[in-house]
């Protein structure tokens, strides 16, 4: 068996159903109870040998006492008391036995109400150990999927910063072309107009006019 777990059996004795197989205490319990034990679920096959075991209380002190004990103490989890004996039987069979020559030889009505409650038992511990270690993964795993989610984001928002700040120097590069570019032509338009306006003055400038001075001798 994969899982282990301590489960105290009750003491055997002569009064107690639990050194019994299926088919005995089926046979011996006959019309007390309402239907075949390996058609009802684990909860009414408690419930069934619990009061069994009640009433040859006063009977058998010793024996039933330990007995009821053992089914007060019987740490099975809700699913698996849901279940029917015989669904039980096969998980069981299916999870604890090795080979199956194992399986074969083993049948309910030969088994003991004994060694079939410490199977449950041993069943419901890894059952519930199996739920636990489900349930850490599932864990691990949201916890995975937000950290993966939340480093995308942060890329995402990267991407989207790296892009605006390529965008504004881009338009600041485009803003500085273009003054320069109108600082050349600027230039060049006044470079032109003092050109013009220098060749405007020479032509508009009249020459020199040269007059005879009247002289006298003495």
């Amino acid at each position: 068996m994969g899982d282990r777990t301590m489960v105290v059996s009750p003491n055997r004795g002569q009064g107690s159903l639990y050194n019994l197989t299926f088919d005995e205490v089926q046979s011996h319990l006959g019309n007390n109870i309402c239907k075949p034990l390996n058609t009802m679920n684990l909860d009414e096959l408690l419930r069934n040998l619990m009061s069994v075991e009640e009433g040859q209380l006063v009977q058998n002190t010793s024996s039933s006492s330990s007995a009821l004990l053992f089914l007060k103490n019987l740490n099975l989890n809700g699913t698996l008391r849901k279940k029917t004996v015989d669904e039980l039987w096969k998980e069981i069979v299916h999870k604890q036995h090795v080979n199956e020559m194992e399986k074969e030889q083993s049948t309910l009505g030969e088994t003991t109400l004994e060694e079939f409650l410490v199977r449950a038992a041993i069943s419901s511990a890894s059952s519930d150990s199996q739920v636990a270690a489900e349930r850490k993964r599932r864990c691990s795993d949201e916890m995975m999927e937000k950290a993966i989610e939340r480093r995308q984001k942060r890329m995402i928002k990267n991407r989207e910063s790296a892009a605006r700040s390529r965008a504004r120097k881009q338009a600041y590069t485009i803003e500085l072309e273009t003054a320069v570019v109108n600082l050349r032509e600027t230039n060049s338009l006044i470079k032109k107009r003092k050109e013009v306006d220098i060749l405007l003055s020479s032509i508009s400038t009249p020459m020199p006019k040269y007059q005879l001075r009247r002289t006298s001798s003495v």
